[in-house]
């Protein structure tokens, strides 16, 4: 993949959280251990799950509207792990919900990491 992270694309790591959990009344993530992603990515954790939140779900489709504000095909790039299919189970329920120009990236962020490209430490988005 030749986009770079928040300049070309969006990329967005849709990895669940291990062993956190997120606040109902702040939305804020409290987290058992840290979290490397692709540099230039944003963390969505569990909004690749099958039962997700409505919340959730929503903070995805907001951080796509503002990122698309003025360019509305600007792509998005849905990841986890490589060996991880919550990326694709994302990218695919946006796509029946008639977003175009959304994409998976399936080598994810050990992929991204083997290429040779940076990783970065990130926080989860807070979702309210």
């Amino acid at each position: 993949m030749r986009w770079v992270p928040g300049r070309d694309a969006l990329f967005i790591d849709v990895l669940p959280v291990n062993g956190g959990w997120r606040d109902p009344l702040t939305g804020k993530w409290s987290l058992a251990e840290a979290h490397q992603t692709i540099a230039g990515a944003i963390w969505h954790p569990e909004t690749g799950r099958a039962n997700l939140e409505a919340d959730l779900w929503q903070a995805l489709h907001d951080a796509i509207a503002r990122a698309r504000k003025g360019r509305p095909h600007f792509p998005v790039v849905l990841f986890c792990r490589a060996d991880c299919w919550m990326g694709w189970n994302a990218a695919r329920r946006l796509a029946r919900n008639g977003y175009g120009d959304i994409y998976w990236y399936a080598d994810g962020i050990e992929g991204w990491r083997q290429a040779g490209r940076a990783l970065q430490d990130v926080e989860p988005v807070t979702v309210h």
